[in-house]
């Protein structure tokens, strides 16, 4: 991003864009380079994944074709290794406790990594319909607190049964 001027960069270089992905007038960004507002958080962050790229790719495009779209999305990551389906999904820069739901060291569990209550991200190990669940949940804003999650007072897998 070192040619591009005129718009607002962060110490990483990225391009600060507003919850439209706009960095200026008539500007977009989307993908590696773009540092935006989360939407849960409301906390600035860049994540450099194909799938956040396509999905603010397809935002950006709305709003240069004049339809006020926020980018909302949930990231999800994934994996397979050695056989294992490893998930991660939403996002955390920073958490102050982490809850797993399963056994990790027989390769199926949900970790849930959580700041001041509120679940922001879980990874989750040969636990794909969970990991599915989290992100509609996410995404639909029904994501349980991390009190209800320890004390399974809600099936995460009831969202999508």
């Amino acid at each position: 991003t070192e040619f591009i001027h005129d718009v607002e960069k962060a110490d990483d270089g990225s391009i600060v864009v507003d919850k439209y992905l706009c960095a200026g007038d008539n500007i977009y960004a989307a993908g590696d380079i773009a540092r935006f507002p989360d939407w849960r958080t409301g906390q600035s962050v860049r994540i450099e994944h194909w799938r956040t790229a396509q999905q603010q790719g397809k935002c950006a495009a709305l709003n240069m074709a004049g339809r006020k779209t926020r980018y909302r999305n949930i990231p999800f990551f994934w994996t397979n290794q050695s056989g294992n389906q490893l998930r991660y999904v939403g996002h955390a820069g920073s958490w102050d406790d982490m809850y797993v739901s399963g056994n990790i060291s027989s390769g199926n569990f949900v970790a849930y990594y959580v700041k001041d209550g509120v679940i922001l991200a879980a990874a989750g190990l040969n636990r794909d319909k969970e990991m599915l669940a989290i992100e509609e949940l996410m995404k639909n804003e029904k994501m349980p607190d991390i009190a209800a999650v320890k004390k399974k007072l809600f099936d995460i897998l009831s969202f999508i049964n």
